[in-house]
């Protein structure tokens, strides 16, 4: 059974479910682009995610090191545990940290979001 919230939205579900829904107009525009145009894009994101992981994740700086313009098949594997044991430097927002996200986690009720601004969730298993 699912719970249903009555009574009026908060105004963070709002804007919350606002920025879903321009998240999907931006998504169903790039339906008619072009294999050419998409491909560029991915690769621009992709560009950009890495640079920020570049600059703001100690680890990263460490565990990519010379390896920043390489493709993606050419750098090392990250497993779950590497992340786990270094989860403090893979991070890239100061503050976070996992002792913090742990503690929050054996008492999280609700939905309520991690530092007010993050969702957080555990799984108890790997997929292998």
């Amino acid at each position: 059974m699912v719970a249903v919230p009555t009574g009026v939205p908060s105004a963070r579900t709002v804007a919350l479910v606002l920025a879903v829904l321009g998240y999907r107009r931006r998504l169903r525009r790039r339906d008619r682009w072009s294999r050419s145009a998409l491909l560029a894009h991915q690769d621009r994101a992709l560009r950009r995610l890495r640079e920020n992981a570049y600059q703001r994740s100690r680890f990263y700086q460490d565990f990519h090191a010379g390896l920043a313009s390489a493709p993606l098949s050419a750098l090392p594997v990250l497993t779950k545990q590497m992340l786990m044991e270094s989860f403090d430097s893979v991070v890239t927002r100061p503050g976070l940290r996992l002792a913090d996200v742990e503690d929050y986690l054996a008492t999280l009720r609700g939905n309520e979001l991690f530092q007010g601004r993050y969702f957080v969730s555990a799984t108890a298993g790997t997929t292998g």
